[in-house]
């Protein structure tokens, strides 16, 4: 075998183990969780708080006086 070949021999190795290696670790570093629902609560609870209070009335927005 000529050496390009066994220059390449340690390439496709690196190749490979990392094609393995890269997503072997994401779903060992992520693994699945179920979700956090957290902040979906929250902006739940916020938005129904918004919609239950009462809306001023069109023309009484407090004004400075006329200018």
């Amino acid at each position: 075998m000529t050496a390009l070949v066994w220059a390449n021999l340690p390439l496709a190795l690196f190749f490979l183990l990392a094609w393995v290696g890269i997503p072997l670790r994401m779903v060992f570093k992520h693994p699945d969780l179920p979700p956090d629902h957290f902040e979906a609560h929250a902006y739940l609870a916020a938005k129904a708080a918004l919609a239950g209070a009462e809306e001023p009335e069109p023309g009484v927005l407090a004004v400075a006086g006329p200018r």
